[in-house]
């Protein structure tokens, strides 16, 4: 009897080009995961001393010791199933949900179930980082909840994350020092309108703080009427002492 084991090579090299026409490029942890089992697939185990200062060439070295000890078979099929995973948890947060009359919002499902309008950010592997159009899709969202048939509104992530507050990528988005003045003024605008539809909601708003919460996300808990946090929220910069 003769058994022949799968092949993993046209799979790792298909999902390698997949990785290559990403729209949009991965968080840190993703990319040095991926750097890691495509450097053991198509080498092997890493070779050298590992570099000496924290840098991008040491997180990059550790990224692929992780896997020292795999056959190339074995890294190739782990970077075929964690690309496959990665894509199908990227496919989910850009299909936003809305219900009629709301404009969907890549990164935020909105929903109305028995008299709850349910806000929950969907960008699990940017940590529920908020872009520009998650600020005003919240804004719209929850303006919206105040004439719908509720009684509740609540807000929460999915994944490991609340919110790890603004998404890097909206401050890089400068072309020119000209513009600025311009882009300035509209962020002010766009807080203002968001923190003001928080402040004049009519229903009950609720956070559900199911991990982390940095930055504005922080910022915005005092203007809900009820906070539940999960023992994971790990409030940064807030020293906790025993008496």
């Amino acid at each position: 009897l003769f058994f022949r084991f799968k092949s993993w090579e046209a799979d790792f090299n298909q999902s390698v080009e997949k990785v290559k026409q990403l729209k949009r490029e991965p968080d840190i942890p993703t990319k040095l995961k991926l750097y890691g089992l495509y450097k053991q697939a198509t080498i092997g185990d890493v070779e050298g001393k590992r570099p000496f200062l924290l840098s991008p060439a040491q997180a990059k070295f550790d990224a692929w010791k992780e896997y020292k000890g795999k056959s190339k078979d074995e890294a190739q099929q782990m970077y075929v199933e964690f690309v496959n995973s990665f894509l199908m948890m990227e496919t989910k947060a850009e299909a936003a949900t809305a219900p009629e009359g709301l404009e969907p919002v890549p990164g935020l499902d909105v929903t109305l179930e028995n008299k709850l309008c349910w806000i929950k950010l969907n960008r699990p592997n940017k940590y529920n980082a908020l872009t520009w159009e998650m600020y005003n899709g919240i804004t719209n969202a929850l303006n919206y909840a105040n004439g719908a048939d509720t009684t509740v509104t609540a807000i929460t992530g999915t994944g490991d994350y609340f919110c790890s507050g603004n998404d890097l990528s909206n401050f890089t988005k400068v072309k020119s020092p000209e513009d600025l003045p311009r882009m300035a003024s509209d962020a002010g605008k766009l807080l203002r309108d968001y923190v003001d539809a928080y402040i004049n909601h009519k229903k009950a708003l609720v956070a559900l703080v199911n991990g982390p919460a940095i930055g504005i996300a922080v910022t915005v808990l005092p203007l809900f009427d009820l906070v539940v946090a999960s023992d994971k929220m790990q409030p940064p910069n807030q020293r906790v002492e025993e008496q």
